[in-house]
């Protein structure tokens, strides 16, 4: 009976552990989907802010969301999120966590970035 209650909850946890594993291949692939959406129109501006990014992570030796929204604001009519894939580039590595210190994003958590 023990054995037959171990295994059960052996094959309880290995389909928790499948089901979430789905769950964040999904995620994942929402995310991506959705910023392709609000970059499509605006790659113009992701150009220039990776390179403001860039500039200011070889200044200040880090860069956050904070210091480009300071320095390249999102574009008129384009969707917050695109601030999100201004650092999904392969120049750039996160290496922590800050508070925001903008106070339209209420002290939510960004992560800091430094070239990689």
């Amino acid at each position: 009976m023990e054995c037959t209650q171990d295994l059960h909850q052996q094959q309880q946890l290995e389909q928790q552990q499948y089901e979430q594993e789905q769950g964040l291949a999904e995620g994942i692939r929402r995310r991506d989907e959705g910023l392709e959406k609000v970059t499509c129109n605006f790659n113009w501006w992701l150009d220039e802010a990776r390179e403001i990014a860039y500039q200011i992570a070889r200044q200040k030796g880090r860069v956050t969301s904070d210091d480009i929204q300071a320095s390249c604001p999102i574009p008129s009519g384009a969707h917050h999120s695109l601030m999100g894939a201004v650092l999904r580039d392969k120049r750039f590595k996160a290496v922590g966590y800050m508070k925001s210190a903008r106070p339209a994003a209420h002290a939510r958590v960004i992560r800091i970035y430094c070239i990689a």
